[in-house]
């Protein structure tokens, strides 16, 4: 039989042991916390700059079309115009829909918010510009296509 001083540094022994177990755990969790935390960072940051990318090119399209329609021998017909117009503002739809998806499947994966936020705040902000070069677009176009 174990003596009762024996007993007690045993037991002290082994909740020492598991308490330092645990802890051990607890840094590893906060290790793969942080590292998932910074892998969706990266994620979050390589999907906006591609959206960035698709939307720059997006704008090149648009800036084609209308180019294309001001020379004088364009045959831009008024139904081939409203057309491509709608096809780019279906595109510009797209644009705003991929961006809010981006923005509530990063809600609470990225602890850094503000970064976030103040990248889709930028994004907003760029794709408010394109909505009004849209409505400029569309004014214009109507009169060019009416000549």
């Amino acid at each position: 039989m174990l003596s009762p001083g024996i007993f007690v540094f045993v037991l002290l022994t082994l909740t020492l042991a598991c308490a330092s177990s645990r802890g051990d755990s607890l840094r590893e969790l906060r290790k793969l916390m942080r590292q998932q935390d910074a892998d969706s960072v990266q994620q979050f940051d390589q999907d906006i700059n591609e959206w960035a990318r698709n939307l720059a090119g997006f704008g090149l399209q648009m800036a084609e079309f209308v180019e294309g329609c001001r020379q004088p021998e364009s045959h831009c017909q008024k139904r081939l115009v409203l057309r491509q117009l709608r096809s780019l503002r279906r595109g510009y739809t797209d644009f705003r829909a991929r961006l809010e998806a981006l923005e509530v499947y990063y809600f609470g994966k990225v602890s850094d918010t503000q970064m976030m936020e103040s990248s889709l705040q930028m994004c907003k902000d760029v794709l408010h510009q394109y909505d009004e070069t849209f409505t400029l677009l569309n004014n214009e176009v109507q009169q060019l296509v009416d000549q």
